[in-house]
């Protein structure tokens, strides 16, 4: 693949993740877990999608990492989506404020920024 093949597609599978995660603001928790769990969906579909491309070599680390921390996120948001079904307010506030030190959150920006470094414009997923 090339690189703006490569940039091209992740581009386009976080669009679609935005896109779900854009769904996910919402004031009831009911609602929220349900648009949780299509975000999980999006994100796994997502890593999948990416998993299956071939990227340039010169980010084959990277991209196996941003692949690992859309995995792991997905699973993270087990807690939130579960939180959200117990209408658990507490809860779901507990999980939105940690989120800035989630370990598969700084794993996928830490990836898409070294990306960025190699000289890859990847949009919005560099920029978060």
């Amino acid at each position: 693949m090339s690189k703006a093949q490569y940039e091209q597609k992740v581009r386009s599978d976080y669009a679609n993740v935005q896109e779900a995660f854009r769904e996910t603001n919402v004031q009831s928790t009911k609602l929220l877990a349900a648009r949780v769990g299509e975000a999980q969906s999006e994100l796994r579909r997502a890593a999948d999608d990416l998993d299956k491309a071939q990227p340039p070599i010169d980010v084959e680390k990277e991209h196996d990492q941003l692949v690992e921390g859309m995995r792991d996120y997905a699973d993270d948001l087990d807690e939130l989506r579960q939180a959200a079904d117990r209408n658990d307010a507490a809860g779901v506030q507990r999980f939105n404020q940690a989120i800035v030190q989630n370990a598969a959150v700084r794993q996928m920006a830490e990836a898409a920024e070294e990306m960025k470094f190699e000289g890859y414009d990847l949009g919005p997923i560099a920029e978060d």
